[in-house]
């Protein structure tokens, strides 16, 4: 079942996050997981919203991106992430709520 990782976040140091960039690209290919969108900011429709930039990031599966999260490649490229911002992920799939 197609899962869907959804990051909030707000950068601080920009050029310390295109290292997170360009170190998270790569990884992705191995989970065949695609990017659908990025926004910075997002329009918010509703609410205040706590971050400002929006990902939204297409997996096979749940487990496709926990095994991607724990990657150890994945990992390192995420060091550089949460030097330069604060970010938070969700994590859904796509089966309607009960």
């Amino acid at each position: 079942m197609t899962a869907y990782l959804i990051a909030l976040g707000q950068v601080h140091d920009f050029k310390r996050f295109e290292q997170y960039i360009e170190g998270v690209m790569p990884t992705l290919e191995p989970y065949s997981a695609e990017i659908i969108s990025v926004a910075d900011p997002a329009d918010v429709l509703e609410g205040d919203a706590p971050f400002p930039r929006v990902a939204l990031v297409k997996f096979p599966s749940k487990q496709d991106a926990i095994n991607w999260k724990n990657d150890p490649v994945y990992e390192a490229a995420a060091e550089h992430r949460r030097a330069s911002s604060d970010f938070v992920f969700y994590l859904v799939d796509d089966s309607p709520s009960e």
